[in-house]
């Protein structure tokens, strides 16, 4: 039939198919959906919690909620800054200013690991917490609502295995006598601000912003850095160790003029900030508190380039490393991209492939003749042609007979010898006709070996029968 082509090779037979059932359109569309599919699915197995959103309300470098450090992350990208996020300890390799914003309840000992293997790699910035917060609106998760500073306190218990010391709150009237992580603070702890807590989430009222409590911090090995005169206490304060930093340590100068002191050059600095609202969003809301504690956070870099980390692994936000995550990072993510390209590659081939698609024929075809045929072949393949000798002779005197209008029940014998009777009487008529009579041709045909003989003697019966019967 047209249209239709056989291909037999080996054991078995393809037969082409006459059309596709699905159009080339539909299986480029499905194939495209199902690897763009894919490979987000690997993306996001690796990324896990990197891609959680970070627009939540907390206190950390990439919120915009008025405890969030959104502002300030943005001042340094506008001013030529470059600026990222990290959501893992590797954060503790990466070269620049890395900026710490821990929780109340962050693992003092992984602090301390990280800022230790920071000391000859850069500058570290720890921003303490101040503000508890509830949500503003369910609609908004990143507008909150300030309530009690009274997390300022959990600063020593954050900072105790990297230094001893002491926080205050000022301006907040509360009773005597309070603990926080079974922790006794002399500082007392007022109850949630009233006035805070009517603050809207955007805008804060300009009378809750002059009477914000400061909180500050004090210890045996700080240097003040910023020193409120009202409060009298350090905001910002820096660890004292064996290190040079003429840029935020005012007694440096004095420090390395004495022989008596041995100077560390290729340390780095770790800097405290006590009281978040000289950074966070709500500070930043004050220009002049944004430009001095930007002037202080880039006096910590180099004048060429300036290169600020915001950590969020200590706000929840982290998220460990495996195998996806380093195959979609440099440098292993050019040969991420060359197995996606052979990829693409080796379908568009398969997309145009030479010929129609072949399909495998059926191993018993429809019908009678082809039963036959199988079975035939399947003979011939046991080697075992002989076995259908009888059964051909058989099958030949049944015809033979049906034609003569003899009884079924009539013995085989008596059939054969009236056919054998029939055949004579027809020689006797027409001389000619040689051919051996049917007892002779069958006699013959059962007792065949080989394949060859099977065909000769097959082949003299069915003429017998054609020239007697038609």
């Amino acid at each position: 039939m047209a249209g239709e082509g056989v291909l037999a090779g080996g054991t078995g037979t393809i037969e082409a198919g006459r059309s596709n059932p699905f159009s080339r359109q539909t299986v480029m569309i499905m194939f495209a959906v199902g690897f763009l599919a894919f490979v987000a699915l690997l993306y996001a197995l690796g990324a896990g919690n990197a891609l959680r959103d970070t627009r939540n309300g907390g206190a950390h470098g990439a919120s915009n909620s008025l405890v969030g450090f959104s502002a300030l992350a943005g001042l340094l990208r506008e001013t030529g800054s470059d600026v990222r996020f990290s959501r893992s300890e590797t954060s503790a390799s990466v070269e620049g200013v890395l900026i710490i914003t821990p929780n109340p309840g962050t693992d003092p000992q992984k602090l301390a690991r990280v800022v230790e293997r920071r000391r000859y790699t850069g500058p570290t910035v720890i921003i303490l917490p101040k503000w508890g917060t509830s949500a503003a609106s369910p609609l908004k998760p990143e507008w909150v609502q300030l309530g009690s500073a009274a997390q300022s306190y959990s600063g020593a218990m954050i900072l105790s295995e990297i230094v001893d010391v002491q926080m205050r709150v000022d301006g907040l009237d509360q009773p005597e006598g309070f603990a926080i992580d079974g922790v006794t603070v002399d500082a007392p702890v007022a109850p949630d601000n009233e006035a805070a807590n009517q603050t809207p989430p955007v805008k804060p009222a300009q009378d809750i912003r002059k009477k914000r409590p400061v909180v500050t911090i004090e210890g045996d090995q700080l240097i003040d850095v910023v020193f409120n005169q009202t409060a009298g206490g350090a905001q910002i304060a820096l660890v004292h160790d064996n290190g040079f930093y003429p840029e935020i340590d005012p007694d440096a100068v004095a420090n390395e003029a004495d022989n008596d002191t041995e100077i560390d050059y290729d340390l780095y600095p770790v800097v405290i900030v006590a009281d978040a609202d000289l950074a966070n969003n709500l500070g930043m809301a004050d220009k002049a508190r944004a430009k001095a504690f930007y002037t202080m956070l880039t006096g910590l870099t180099d004048e060429g380039y300036r290169e600020f980390t915001f950590d969020l692994m200590f706000n929840g936000l982290g998220s460990s490393e495996n195998l996806l995550t380093v195959a979609f990072r440099p440098p292993f993510l050019s040969a991420t991209i060359c197995l996606l390209l052979a990829a693409l590659g080796l379908a568009w081939i398969a997309f145009n492939r030479f010929g129609p698609p072949l399909r495998e024929a059926r191993a018993i075809d429809f019908g009678k003749a082809a039963l036959v045929e199988n079975t035939a072949g399947l003979l011939r393949r046991l080697r075992r042609d002989n076995v259908m000798a009888n059964a051909y002779a058989d099958l030949i005197r049944e015809r033979a007979a049906k034609s003569l209008g003899l009884p079924a029940h009539m013995p085989p014998s008596e059939i054969a010898q009236r056919m054998d009777n029939l055949h004579h009487a027809r020689r006797d008529e027409n001389e000619a006709n040689e051919h051996a009579g049917f007892t002779a041709l069958s006699d013959d045909l059962r007792s065949v070996q080989d394949r060859s003989d099977l065909s000769t003697k097959a082949a003299a019966l069915a003429r017998w029968k054609k020239e007697m019967f038609g």
